[in-house]
């Protein structure tokens, strides 16, 4: 069962105090406000009944759901946009079975999963809008308010083990996404709950305001390394894979076992768990900034459950995109874990490259 401890629940109600200034609750009005415009676009299209909607009315949408919360893939029209990366008939369809059909829920956010460019943001967007006192939130950035909380893996295991049991998510037969989703799911529902708020634009809203202060204190408080600019959160999952499928790059003789490996203890998820070119076991773990001497805690885990399943001793490699002096005084008494460093280059010409 997922639980937030006392700290974290302290923490929160600490920001939720603070919120009692006017642009908080103009924000909250007009978001109930989008909200309430979108439900009737939806009923005048009489969309429940089997009316599609057209371009015009999907973007109109979009622009509810981007307003304050946010979403390239909703906001941008041509070919970038979901409405017309899939054929207008299949999202419709999938967007009123989302909304109206019957059938358990994962399966309704699972087929939606199915559309070209839709993740878990795109689709709790639509569910948050739809109903925001039911259907939560999730944003990347709340994995870096997550953070800030120290929430540890522990917990999101067990969110994810709650959210299996309760919503009847069998392992195989869903998008890996969709679990994803519904572990998020348990936790804001959880925030929601011990700070009794009404909405989950709420849960939202005050995440966001714990995000940018962090960030923004951060920015002013950073003495040690100079500051680069933060890979975003959508290039996380690709840059894992990447480099699972260029090890090379890494250290000759890496061999990919299997990335996001769940142990067997429960104690996480590893990014990449690999072997090198004498059969030792490899936890990788792949941060896209800085991330503190944190990590180290976290690789060491990992790297224990290893050693207990596998019976041998692993070694660790962090990566990352810029120095921190911390993580180097830890990494100085550490055994068997090194650093190394990943850069973006992304070169703009008038002539083709």
């Amino acid at each position: 069962m997922f639980e937030l401890t006392e700290e974290q629940i302290q923490e929160l109600k600490k920001w939720n105090n603070a919120q009692t200034d006017d642009s908080y609750f103009k924000w909250y009005t007009a978001q109930k406000k989008n909200s309430e415009e979108m439900k009737q676009i939806l009923k005048d299209a009489k969309f429940e009944k089997g009316k599609d909607l057209s371009l015009d009315e999907l973007y109109h949408i979009s622009r509810l759901l981007t307003e304050k919360l946010g979403n390239t893939a909703l906001s941008i029209t041509g070919k970038k946009s979901i409405f017309e990366m899939n054929p207008l008939k299949r999202f419709n369809a999938r967007l009123r079975n989302l909304f109206f059909d019957r059938a358990p829920l994962v399966d309704r956010v699972d087929k939606f999963l199915d559309l070209k460019g839709v993740g878990i943001m795109t689709v709790s967007q639509f569910l948050c809008l739809f109903d925001h006192f039911q259907y939560a939130f999730f944003a990347n950035f709340m994995r870096d308010v997550f953070d800030s909380l120290a929430m540890d893996e522990i917990q999101f295991e067990e969110a994810l083990t709650q959210a299996k049991k309760e919503f009847g998510i069998v392992e195989g037969k869903y998008h890996q996404r969709t679990e994803e989703y519904f572990r998020y799911f348990i936790i804001l529902r959880e925030i929601k709950k011990v700070l009794a708020l009404e909405s989950y634009l709420l849960v939202q809203n005050l995440l966001w305001r714990i995000y940018y202060y962090a960030q923004t204190e951060e920015t002013e408080e950073e003495t040690i390394a100079p500051q680069s600019e933060e890979i975003p959160q959508m290039l996380e999952d690709p840059l894992r894979e990447f480099i699972a499928k260029n090890l090379e790059t890494v250290e000759k003789g890496l061999k990919l076992i299997q990335t996001k490996y769940r142990t067997k203890q429960g104690v996480g998820e590893i990014d990449i768990l690999c072997r090198d070119s004498r059969g030792r076991f490899v936890v990788i773990e792949v941060k896209r900034w800085k991330d503190s001497d944190k990590v180290l805690g976290q690789i060491l885990r990992y790297m224990g459950a290893i050693r207990e399943e596998k019976g041998t001793e692993p070694r660790g490699i962090i990566i990352m995109n810029q120095e921190d002096k911390r993580l180097d005084y830890a990494l100085s008494v550490a055994k068997n874990v090194e650093v190394k460093y990943y850069a973006f280059s992304f070169p703009i010409s008038e002539k083709p490259l």
